[in-house]
């Protein structure tokens, strides 16, 4: 089970390193491909000088040069899709994951999980009344409602990204649908938590039987801490009472609570407590 790991980042080049070491000792047989924001990538890469780091040199580390910028036309979506197709290039591989550089895992994930389901995404059903705003603003990209009517689609579903995985053929569809049918826009949201599960559920959805391995406060509206961390440990983390984007959808709909993996947000920062605290582990 080979896992490509889809990394965009943008921060302190030693805060990266530290992740890329965290992914590898708790993720087997996988590579990352990291796509540095094109915006900080001369300061990144003299950082990393100073510091002694080559990541092109890394095992397993491939630097995609994409000068796509972070929040050109909608935040991420770019980033995953280039990375994709720059890995299909490079790689065979099996699994296509998509992290955050403020996720870190707290425990190993092996690959029995990422064997047993095709794809892991959130199900969160959204409708043009919703308060979250991703939501609202895709409801008014016309765009992307062409996009829907194109691969004769209604339903419009959400996800937070960080942590969904996709099988190589599904990924490589969802990459070559919005290629192909969506017109790029000035319309800022992030796309990436719209188009990614909207598409996979409306089209592949019984390769969909796994969930998110990041526990994040994206969905839980709260502060990761410490106890958070004890909490996934101990199976016995909170499953109610969100204010995040979880509180549009039921629980079963979010994560497999037996199987949460990494956490988000970890401050991009060297010296954060709960990073060290992670570190420790």
């Amino acid at each position: 089970m080979r896992i490509c790991v889809s990394l965009p980042v943008h921060e302190q080049a030693v805060c990266v390193l530290d992740l890329i070491n965290n992914i590898f000792k708790h993720l087997k047989d996988c590579f990352i491909v990291l796509l540095i924001n094109v915006e900080h990538r001369d300061a990144f890469l003299r950082e990393a000088k100073v510091l002694g780091i080559d990541f092109s040199k890394m095992d397993n580390v491939y630097v995609n040069m994409d000068d796509c910028t972070f929040y050109d036309r909608g935040c991420l979506i770019r980033q995953h899709n280039s990375n994709f197709s720059y890995a299909d290039k490079i790689e065979r591989f099996d699994r296509f994951l998509l992290h955050s550089s403020n996720d870190m895992y707290i425990q190993s994930l092996g690959d029995i999980y990422l064997s047993e389901h095709k794809c892991g995404l959130q199900r969160i059903e959204c409708n043009n009344t919703m308060e979250w705003c991703q939501s609202k603003v895709a409801y008014s990209d016309a765009d992307f409602l062409e996009l829907l009517k194109i691969c004769n689609l209604k339903q419009v579903y959400g996800s937070q990204v960080e942590g969904s995985f996709y099988s190589y053929d599904v990924f490589k569809c969802l990459v070559e649908l919005i290629h192909n049918n969506y017109k790029e826009n000035r319309i800022w949201y992030c796309r990436e938590e719209i188009f990614y599960p909207t598409l996979a559920h409306g089209l592949f959805k019984e390769t969909i039987t796994g969930r998110n391995i990041v526990y994040s406060e994206v969905i839980t509206g709260k502060e990761t801490t410490i106890d958070t961390i004890d909490r996934i440990f101990k199976k016995n983390v909170e499953r109610h009472n969100y204010t995040g984007m979880g509180k549009y959808a039921s629980p079963n709909f979010l994560y497999d609570f037996d199987n949460l993996y990494a956490v988000k947000r970890v401050k991009r920062s060297i010296e954060d407590p709960i990073r060290k605290y992670i570190n420790s582990l």
